[in-house]
């Protein structure tokens, strides 16, 4: 019963796999873009993560739902597999980019 309560604590501390991605896509931008900036993004785009919410989500403390996936990754200025981690951070052509969200 133990080993099941630790494999529960484990699943609850690492709620997605998006998070890390995000921060760094964040970081990696110019300029950078902070918390709130994202959240004004995605509210521009119709979705309603507040800043709190993606700290959450940065910390892999709150799920990512699918609908959220694609909105993150267009305001980011990357692509919904980088996110995921499906592209590897060195291959250049699926980093997150400067290019201007239209």
């Amino acid at each position: 019963m133990a080993t099941g309560l630790a494999v529960t604590m484990v699943r609850a501390m690492h709620q997605n796999i998006v998070g890390p991605r995000m921060r760094e896509a964040r970081k990696q931008a110019q300029p950078r873009i902070n918390q709130e900036e994202l959240a004004a993004r995605l509210q521009v785009m119709g979705s309603n993560l507040t800043q709190s919410a993606i700290s959450k989500i940065e910390q892999q403390r709150r799920p990512v739902y699918d609908f959220e996936v694609l909105p993150l990754a267009r305001a980011l200025g990357t692509s919904v597999a980088w996110l995921l981690g499906e592209v590897d951070t060195g291959s250049g052509a699926s980093a997150p980019s400067s290019r201007p969200l239209s």
